[in-house]
């Protein structure tokens, strides 16, 4: 469970600004505490009344151990660390930008533009594809109101979601799941020593590597070969994907392929 902001819902999103903290911090402050009581557990993730976030709010976050959030701005990436004019918002806090269906940035919004349910349905087809394809996260975001408009679609997304998942190629996260994972892979130390047509991948990390992952061109090496700690190697779509299990040092073997030489000019 995660705070919705400032306590009066359209009030704080509306009158929120880069420069009335000292007045609308009170209203963070009780909604972030009202919800921890409530629910029993500290609150990790955040998200805007209206999408307005001042950059004062996301280092308060910060500083009350808040780790995710959603964003309006950088629309259509990944998982990304804030940049604005003077420079980065927080260190450990990651901000989750909204993918968008052309101008509509929720369920609510397709149904108020009139967008039918198959359209809405293939393009929440193409991001489940586009996800397990590319091995990137994307935060789709909805109301619960804007989900009843669509109900039969969101059911056909599940299913087609429940089939890449028993193929292991699709995992639901929470935002706090994913900005843990990633606070934890800034500690990772790692680097590919080669030498001639072999090469090994050496991994650290102080307290585990659980879950990190590399891929190599299947192409281009035969399979990785475990040499110390301990992970798991499969090849998908074209790579060989390298997911280190619990162990705080890692080494791969690598070896490249030979390739024969297709030139016949070579050599002369």
């Amino acid at each position: 469970m995660g705070s919705h902001g400032g306590w009066i819902h359209n009030y704080f999103g509306r009158n929120l600004s880069d420069s009335n903290q000292e007045s609308f911090q009170q209203y963070l402050e009780l909604n972030k505490k009202t919800i921890e009581e409530s629910a029993g557990h500290a609150v990790r993730e955040y998200s805007a009344p209206l999408g307005n976030q001042p950059a004062w709010v996301t280092r308060w976050l910060e500083q009350h151990n808040i780790v995710a959030y959603y964003f309006a701005g950088d629309s259509g990436m990944g998982p990304t660390r804030v940049y604005r004019d003077v420079g980065r918002d927080g260190d450990k806090i990651w901000a989750f930008p909204i993918l968008h269906f052309g101008t509509e940035a929720s369920l609510v919004e397709m149904h108020m533009g009139s967008i039918s349910e198959a359209a809405v349905q293939n393009w929440l087809v193409n991001v489940a594809d586009f996800t397990s394809r590319e091995h990137v996260i994307r935060l789709v975001y909805s109301h619960p109101l804007g989900a009843t408009r669509y109900i039969q679609t969101l059911q056909t997304w599940f299913e087609h979601n429940r089939e890449l998942a028993g193929e292991g190629r699709f995992r639901w996260y929470t935002m706090s799941q994913v900005a843990n994972f990633l606070n934890e892979r800034q500690e990772v130390t790692w680097l590919i020593q080669v030498q001639g047509a072999n090469s090994v991948l050496s991994a650290s990390h102080p307290r585990t590597l659980e879950h990190e992952a590399w891929i190599f061109p299947d192409s281009t090496y035969s399979q990785p070969r475990v040499v110390k700690g301990s992970a798991d190697i499969h090849d998908q779509d074209g790579y060989w994907i390298v997911t280190a299990k619990d162990c705080k040092n890692l080494n791969v073997s690598l070896t490249a392929r030979q390739t024969s030489n297709m030139n016949p000019q070579a050599g002369n």
